[in-house]
């Protein structure tokens, strides 16, 4: 392959990450895409709430008091400077969740133009929605279906895994406004 990669979210929030991939790796180039924190807080919630490992069945603002390292993951300046002081500017590509929704053969385009490969290339399920907190097996309509579509999906069968992830996905809540109001606030209002 002209380029590999690796997509973990993980590592942007990991203050020993930049340090440990300046030592093991050249050469790199990352790709970073933001989202609204707020949003990705509570995306953040239903993905953990929807596997059966880590359900807790308590509410959001619960959560929030019990893992404070979530609401943490949103302070992106704070992340990207620690990798700066191991990386060059010119290694990232910093990209935007809402460009990505609202324009996603763009949003790619820029990708494969960074990264020096055919921007022209269309991926077979560029336009499926990957890792949606409702398509977890138990925020989902049914969890024998979300099964279904990783072994379709495993099997090589796209289209079908797409359509079995998509018809399954079910609607998550709508965060409380007070507490989004809240978290805009006082938490990321800087």
């Amino acid at each position: 392959e002209k380029a590999i990669g690796d997509v973990t979210p993980d590592y942007l929030a990991d203050p020993k990450c930049p340090a440990r991939i300046s030592t093991s790796l050249e050469n790199l180039k990352f790709i970073v895409t933001l989202r609204n924190p707020v949003d990705r807080l509570y995306s953040r919630y239903w993905n953990a709430e929807g596997k059966k490992h880590k359900r807790t069945g308590r509410s959001f603002e619960e959560r929030l008091i019990e893992v404070p390292s979530w609401t943490e993951e949103g302070y992106y300046d704070t992340h990207l400077s620690r990798y700066f002081n191991y990386f060059s500017r010119e290694q990232f590509l910093v990209l935007f969740f809402d460009d990505l929704k609202a324009r996603p053969a763009d949003f790619l385009r820029s990708i494969f133009e960074f990264l020096d490969v055919d921007a022209e290339f269309t991926p077979a399920r560029r336009d499926h929605v990957m890792n949606a907190a409702g398509a977890k097996p138990l925020n989902a309509r049914s969890a024998s279906m979300y099964w279904l579509h990783r072994v379709a999906r495993r099997l090589g069968f796209d289209k079908l895994s797409s359509y079995l992830d998509e018809i399954n996905t079910k609607s998550v809540p709508v965060m409380s406004p007070e507490t989004r109001r809240q978290l805009l606030e006082n938490t990321y209002a800087q």
